[in-house]
């Protein structure tokens, strides 16, 4: 009888180890995180380098001239974009993404100026030139989702501004986070702790990213992409 409690003991202590103990509840993401916060591994950091290699410099509109003042600097690791160089945005070269989450994490300084209309914005699903892009609006007025997509010699823009539920936008100086989740079936723009804008059933759903620069000066510190399934 001993021998068979004792097998029983063994047995019962080989099942908790292989089960991990007790069961565990699986984890269920917090909506009000970013994805990067819920889950941090996974990701590919594209955060720019000193001088940008890698990344390249497109005029908008495309057949516009690039403004030979340099905007773009890396400053203790943060991006700053000082708005002086004309309209313009940073190609990231490497590769073209499908499925995807970028998390970006911004900021403006503050202008003195007259009314002034911060400005800015991640590209994604871009073509080489920008003809063709989504964004993901930065402004003061909100986070939106918009693009463009050539036909017919027209830019045939589609703007979701007036779907846009609510504006979680950061004082100006203050820092946001904005994720993109990109994926055949929808676009979600999350800002601050909510989703604030979506686009269903995406046309085109491959292309490059990148950052815009319009005339502010915007600094970003963390710029992360995670590709899905």
């Amino acid at each position: 009888m001993t021998r068979i409690l004792l097998a029983l003991a063994i047995l019962s202590a080989s099942l908790l180890l292989s089960c991990g103990g007790e069961e565990k509840a699986p984890t269920t993401a917090d909506p009000n995180k970013s994805a990067f916060e819920n889950n941090p591994s996974g990701w590919t950091d594209l955060m720019p380098q000193p001088g940008l290699p890698g990344w390249t410099k497109v005029p908008i509109p495309a057949d516009a001239a690039l403004d030979p003042k340099e905007q773009w600097t890396v400053q203790n690791g943060v991006l700053v974009i000082d708005g002086t160089g004309g309209h313009e945005w940073a190609r990231y070269d490497a590769k073209q993404f499908n499925s995807f989450i970028l998390h970006a994490e911004w900021r403006f300084r503050q202008v003195d100026a007259p009314e002034p209309r911060y400005n800015g914005g991640l590209y994604f699903w871009a073509s080489p030139d920008g003809r063709q892009f989504y964004q993901a609006q930065t402004a003061e007025a909100g986070g939106w989702l918009f693009g463009d997509f050539p036909k017919d010699g027209d830019r045939n823009r589609t703007n979701l501004r007036e779907q846009m539920t609510g504006n979680r936008m950061a004082p100006i100086g203050e820092w946001n986070t904005f994720e993109v989740h990109a994926s055949p079936e929808e676009i979600r723009l999350w800002v601050n702790g909510d989703v604030q804008s979506r686009w269903l059933n995406p046309s085109v759903t491959s292309g490059y990213v990148g950052l815009e620069a319009e005339g502010y000066y915007m600094e970003f510190r963390k710029l992360l992409i995670k590709e899905l399934p």
